[in-house]
């Protein structure tokens, strides 16, 4: 209820032109966004384009934080950095949102530099040998957190 209540606000700001931080939850974003290490900052989406991270309200009031992979002239097809397969089709007026900085270990990661638009880019030409890349990556960030 509390979450629902946190995303029903999340909205109406948004709506009204309002930034707003998050904190990830999920793993359908890894390894670029880690629950409870990574938030993003959203602003409204007023254009957005192949690659980008959006956020989505769904018709079941659920909330999909992901990259954008294919851009039809109604339709936006996205998927998770984490997921090997699923895609989500959706129309471009349920984006509600769009991240325009990950906050990691309180350090801000401009999301359209050119840096981190060629990370995300080349994640996404790497789609075939996903399996194997998360299955390292996964590996890696946990051995980090147990350092912690």
């Amino acid at each position: 209820m509390e979450s629902e209540m946190l995303m029903d606000e999340v909205v109406r700001l948004l709506k009204q032109g309002c930034s707003v931080t998050l904190r990830v939850t999920g793993k359908s974003m890894c390894p670029f966004l880690m629950p409870t290490r990574d938030k993003v900052l959203l602003c409204p989406a007023l254009s957005f384009r192949i690659g980008d991270i959006v956020l989505v309200g769904t018709a079941t009031k659920e909330f999909v934080l992901h990259r954008i992979y294919e851009m039809g002239t109604d339709t936006l097809l996205l998927m998770g950095d984490g997921n090997l397969s699923q895609m989500e089709v959706c129309s471009r007026d349920v984006v509600l949102g769009k991240a325009v900085k990950i906050i990691r270990k309180g350090h801000e990661v401009d999301c359209s530099s050119r840096m981190e638009r060629f990370l995300s880019l080349t994640w996404m030409r790497l789609r075939p040998f996903r399996r194997g890349l998360l299955v390292v990556c996964r590996f890696f960030l946990n051995g980090l957190d147990d350092k912690k």
